[in-house]
Order: C-alpha cells, then sequence, then structure tokens
C-alpha cells in the first residue's frame, strides 16, 4: 500500500535565499541526515520515500511556494513502521522549513488518516458504554420515560433535527459532549438560601454532619463513588473532556498524531474500565422517591442554563409561599396556593399566576411536548421576580428549617 503526504510550503519573501527547487533542495540537504537524489529522499539511517517537489509564485505577494508529495510503498505487515518512520522524516522536514520562516499547508496526510482510523473504534466503543450507562442509571432514578421526562427543549431540538428514526434510542442524538453533565455536575438538594441558613445554625457534630450531606454533588459522586472508590467526578470529567477534544480531531479530518493516538488509547482504556465497572455497580445503586425527582430537576437545569436559572428562580418562589403559609410542610405547593388564596393573603389573579409558574417548571423538568422559546422564558424570569418582590412585602421571616418539599402532586402526565 502506498502511504502518502502531500503538502504546500509557502515563503513570504525568500529574498535571494530558496529562490528555486534546487535551492531549497540543497537547504534540506545540509542537514546530513537527509539526502536527495532522483525523485527520491533518504533520511539516514530510516527510510527511503519518493520525492515528487514543483515550485511556483504567488502574484502580487512576492510569495515563493513549493509543492511537495512524499510517498512510501508499504507492505501491510510493515505499514506500522513505515508511518513511524515516515513521521520521523516528516517532522525533520518541518523543523528545518519552520527554521527559516516557512509556512506549512498540508494537502494530504495519510499518516493522520492511519491513527484517526484505529483511534475511531477506540472512541465509539468508549461513548457507547456512556451513554448505556447514562441510559440506564437514568430508568433507575426517573423511570422509563426519563427521555421525555427530563431532556429541556434545546436538547429535544437537537434531537428533532437529527435523522434518528422515531423508536430509535434517544440518548444516541446528544452529542459527545452533553451526555457527561448528568453525572458529573455538582447540585445540591436545598436552596443556597436554605443551606446558608443551616451553616449560620450549626452548632453540633450532629449539624456539621448534616451540612456535609447537603453539600453540592454530583450524581457520580452521591451513586457511583461509594462503589467506585478509584475516580472522583472530576477525573472522569477532566479525562472525558480531553477525549472530547481528541474526538473533534478524529470526526472533524484535523492533523492526528501518534502522540495523539498514544493519548486517546490511555484515555479510553481507563475511561471503558472505569464506566464498565460502574454498570456492574448499577443494581447496588439505591434511590430514593424524594431523591428521584431531584435528579430530574437536575438533569434539566445541567443541559440547559436558562432553565436552571428559571427553576432557581422558582424555587426561591416557591420558598416564599412556604413562608407566607406559616412553613407547613406537609402540604405540596399546590394546596399552599389554594390556602393563601382562600384566607385573602393572595388574589384570585395571582393564584393563577403563580400556579402558571410551577406548572411551567413542571413541564420544564419532565415534559417532552412543551415548547417555549427563549424570549418568552426570560419575561417569566422577570414576572417570577416581580412576584417575589410582591411576596417579600406580605411575607413573615421565613424560619431557618423551612425547606419547601418537591411538589410531586404537579408533576405532568408525559
Amino acid at each position: 500500500m502506498i502511504v502518502k503526504n502531500e503538502f504546500l510550503i509557502i515563503f513570504a519573501d525568500t529574498g535571494s535565499f530558496c529562490t528555486s527547487i534546487e535551492a531549497f533542495n540543497k537547504y534540506l540537504t545540509v542537514d546530513s541526515s537527509i539526502k536527495i537524489s532522483s525523485g527520491k529522499i533518504k533520511y539516514v539511517g530510516s527510510i527511503e520515500c519518493d520525492y515528487r517537489i514543483a515550485d511556483g509564485e504567488i502574484e502580487n505577494n512576492r510569495q515563493k511556494y513549493f509543492h511537495v508529495e512524499i510517498s512510501l510503498n508499504a507492505s501491510e505487515n510493515s505499514e506500522k513502521d513505515a508511518i513511524i518512520k515516515l513521521s520521523e522524516l516528516l517532522k525533520k522536514l518541518r523543523e528545518l522549513i519552520y527554521r527559516i520562516g516557512g509556512r506549512i499547508e498540508v494537502l494530504w496526510d495519510d499518516i493522520s488518516k492511519h491513527y484517526a482510523s484505529l483511534a475511531y473504534p477506540k472512541i465509539f466503543e468508549t461513548e457507547c458504554l456512556m451513554r448505556k450507562l447514562i441510559l440506564n442509571f437514568m430508568l433507575v432514578t426517573v423511570g422509563k420515560d426519563w427521555a421525555t421526562d427530563a431532556l429541556p427543549k434545546d436538547i429535544q431540538e437537537k434531537v428533532g433535527k437529527s435523522k434518528r428514526k422515531e423508536n430509535e434510542n434517544l440518548l444516541h442524538s446528544l452529542d459527545f459532549i452533553d451526555l457527561t453533565p448528568i453525572l458529573i455536575k455538582s447540585y445540591s438538594t436545598v436552596s443556597n438560601d436554605d443551606y446558608y441558613k443551616l451553616v449560620r445554625n450549626a452548632s453540633t457534630i450532629e449539624d456539621l454532619e448534616n451540612l456535609k450531606s447537603l453539600a453540592p454533588q454530583s450524581n457520580w459522586k452521591r451513586y457511583f463513588a461509594p462503589l467506585i472508590s478509584d475516580c472522583e467526578d472530576s477525573q472522569l470529567s477532566k479525562m472525558w473532556e480531553s477525549l472530547y477534544e481528541l474526538r473533534c480531531k478524529v470526526a472533524h479530518n484535523s492533523s492526528v498524531s501518534k502522540f495523539d493516538y498514544d493519548t486517546i488509547e490511555d484515555l479510553t482504556s481507563k475511561l471503558k474500565t472505569i464506566l464498565s465497572n460502574a454498570i456492574g455497580k448499577l443494581p447496588q445503586v439505591i434511590i430514593s422517591k424524594e431523591e428521584r425527582e431531584i435528579v430530574a430537576e437536575n438533569t434539566a437545569t445541567s443541559l440547559n442554563a436558562l432553565y436552571g436559572q428559571y427553576i432557581h428562580t422558582w424555587k426561591k418562589l416557591e420558598s416564599k409561599m412556604y413562608a407566607l403559609g406559616g412553613g407547613d410542610q406537609r402540604y405540596s405547593i399546590s394546596r399552599i396556593i389554594e390556602n393563601l388564596n382562600k384566607n385573602g393573603a393572595i388574589d384570585e389573579i395571582e393564584a393563577h399566576n403563580i400556579k402558571v409558574f410551577s406548572q411551567i417548571r413542571n413541564h420544564i423538568v419532565h415534559s417532552n411536548d412543551y415548547s417555549i422559546d427563549e424570549n418568552t422564558l426570560k419575561m417569566l424570569l422577570e414576572e417570577l421576580g416581580n412576584y417575589q418582590r410582591v411576596l417579600d412585602k406580605k411575607a413573615p421571616q421565613q424560619s431557618d428549617d423551612a425547606t419547601p418539599k418537591n411538589d410531586e402532586s404537579q408533576n405532568l402526565p408525559t
């Protein structure tokens, strides 16, 4: 088989230096490791390749260029060694060309093609393992309709624009980098305000232990780290981001070097071990009913910043509603709204609008059929802020231990 590299070498202004093919070749052979003769280029102690070169000038720019093609006929059994030796020759040529201010534009690169072809199956297998882990995890936490319960609108739109068949696994329509936030984005099970109140009031060892349990953690740290002690969520995130950058090089036909391939091989090997281990531990993952709603909500906020802002703002309004209702946590937010309307704390219009805010929150977290554009959502965020200020004037000081519960009674059918 023929292994070929083809490139243009451009000089902005050579003056009287390297003005011809003969002068250029003489410059290269100043390095005693390179020999050029009779259409061949030899890297001493390594290989001999076919060598073709043409030159020309770019009019009006005083730029000189050389069109170079270097190829090597290698058998299938010796392809690996040939690739390595040809890479060594090309590395030496780049050093010499850059030394005199040349710029190299690659036209054809069989070396990169070789390493990309080896790397792709490893990346593909690792990506499939990550999708398998997330799919199984979401089925355990949210249920069989997790895709329609947890994905926000912008991700749904990406899916809608894809060529996914109706019955195909929706997770396979998400981009590589969109996968990991479900597992590695940290979140707390209580609001920041409630957490700070608990911090201020902490006075015993038990209080401090409770604070530790409420500190922001990722799903990986909550549910997998206790079972897989040799991988932190930060480590998983770093490896996945590194692999994503290299995956983009492979997918977008960028140059893929032996170093890139070796890095991909190392990352995929480590990630496959971690992910396979996590998949094997899934039967041991225990998630309470209360935590399932939190996981679904966090999935929405981790994949869409604006949705996350809406949910965060809604939680603040919800907290004020509970404070206005006396801090009684036995009732859902929908019951609190009804009671406040009955006793005159809020009027009919306020009650109606707050119920709409609550329904939008539930749609964001649980519905795949809900459609809302960015401008409308920004307007709703402004309205939520206005209602917070209205309730601030009505609500008494909220007690430090008042933490609203999830409104499971309003989860809309999917």
